[in-house]
């Protein structure tokens, strides 16, 4: 048992690609972004895969399309490690951390709009400004 442990631990310092397998996600609908934001039947709390442009500035973590002038929030599920390969996940950070857009496929759940009579500020994100929340579960591709 301790060895098993002591292997899982070290594992990912031998330098592997991707050293625990991925558990992809099934059953996501393939949907366009601007579409997902200008549709009032729109998926919601449906599993979605999405193309856009993503961007983290501190308070403004966002996906957007060029073709659409609105944006969603992106939330990270905890567990968006066991869905990502290794090297798609450091790709990613890479380019997050670089604080410019990039494009990404991701796949998650899309939530909202919330109703504007039962909330003082109706969306999410910094300050309520985004009326979607795309709660990511799997980063497919960056780019």
């Amino acid at each position: 048992m301790k060895s098993s442990l002591l292997i899982a631990l070290l594992l990912p310092l031998v330098g592997c690609k991707d050293p625990l397998p991925i558990a992809p996600i099934q059953g996501a609908v393939d949907v366009s972004f601007c579409d997902l934001l200008s549709r009032p039947d729109a998926p919601t709390k449906k599993l979605v895969r999405v193309s856009g442009y993503f961007s983290d500035m501190f308070e403004d973590i966002h996906l957007r399309d060029p073709a659409c002038s609105k944006q969603a929030w992106v939330w990270f599920d905890p567990d968006i490690k066991l869905h990502t390969k290794h090297s798609v996940m450091k790709r990613f950070n890479a380019l997050a951390s670089s604080k410019k857009e990039f494009k990404v496929v991701f796949v998650g759940i899309i939530e909202g709009p919330l109703p504007p009579n039962k909330l003082l500020f109706p969306g999410y994100g910094h300050m309520s400004l985004f009326h979607l929340q795309i709660t990511v579960q799997a980063i497919e591709s960056v780019e």
